[in-house]
């Protein structure tokens, strides 16, 4: 599942403006493309080409560079905020972005902090 597919649709109503989920995509901060969302909070961490190839606001995460690591920047948008909807320019921004840029299927860790068990329920 790409990001695109994440933040267009069902699935984004559902579960990112309506719901209370967590997702991890598979990455490393400090190596690779990462995405985290969490109480709506969508956070990317991504080296400076692909930065600066998103068009994205962000800022600069951890080391500088140097030695043998490349500089990291990490994007962050809140998801639940009204203006993040199709017609507004920092949502069609990140789609434009998704759909250029963070184009490759990833595999993520979800977790649905709003489903109820049985046992919830009795208590």
């Amino acid at each position: 599942m790409s990001l695109g597919d994440i933040l267009q649709g069902d699935f984004f109503t559902e579960y990112i403006k309506k719901g209370d989920i967590m997702m991890l995509s598979e990455g490393q901060t400090a190596v690779s493309t990462l995405f985290t969302l969490r109480e709506g909070i969508l956070a990317m961490f991504v080296d400076k080409e692909t930065y600066e190839r998103a068009g994205l606001v962000g800022k600069p995460y951890g080391a500088k560079g140097g030695r043998g690591s490349k500089p990291r920047w990490v994007v962050t948008y809140n998801l639940r905020d009204p203006s993040m909807l199709r017609g507004h320019k920092g949502y069609d921004r990140l789609i434009y972005a998704c759909k250029s840029v963070f184009t490759q299927p990833m595999t993520w860790l979800f977790c649905n902090s709003t489903t109820q068990s049985k046992h919830n329920q009795a208590l």
